[in-house]
């Protein structure tokens, strides 16, 4: 017969915390594996983004320039901007992403970054499509590649 009550038995005070077993996988990513190759490309294919959303006015600059009546100077203005942004966007992005989590950081910027430029390409005046490259550069400098 058990002497021990159910609330004895049961407490968390009587019961002992087992060590976790460590994990067989290594923490870190050995070059040539298949998970290598994946990261590889997933980071590749974010900086190709970054950097594609910041130079895509580069091409169209006389576009804009002929289209909304400013001059060369002013369209220019755009991409100046958006790469000051950027680099100012990457003083607070670096510190976040190291505080978050870099994966849920990049994947939220990409996203935003996505989504205002996506609204930019149905603004019809100068002011609306120079006004949203701002947002755009300081949500991709959290996607920029950078060293530690």
């Amino acid at each position: 017969m058990n002497t021990l009550s159910r609330t004895t038995a049961s407490s968390p005070a009587t019961r002992i915390a087992q060590p976790v077993a460590s994990p067989s996988r290594s923490l870190y990513i050995k070059r040539g594996t298949p998970q290598f190759i994946q990261l590889t490309l997933a980071l590749f294919s974010a900086g190709l983004a970054t950097f594609a959303l910041l130079y895509c006015v580069q091409p169209i600059l006389p576009v804009l320039s002929a289209d909304f009546g400013v001059s060369p100077a002013a369209s220019s203005l755009s991409l100046s901007v958006s790469t000051g942004t950027m680099a100012l966007g990457l003083l607070f992005t670096g510190p976040l992403s190291d505080a978050v989590g870099r994966k849920s950081v990049m994947v939220v910027s990409l996203i935003l970054a996505a989504s205002f430029t996506l609204c930019s390409a149905f603004m019809t005046s100068w002011q609306g499509i120079f006004s949203l490259r701002g947002p755009v550069s300081a949500c991709r400098s959290a996607a920029s590649p950078r060293w530690r």
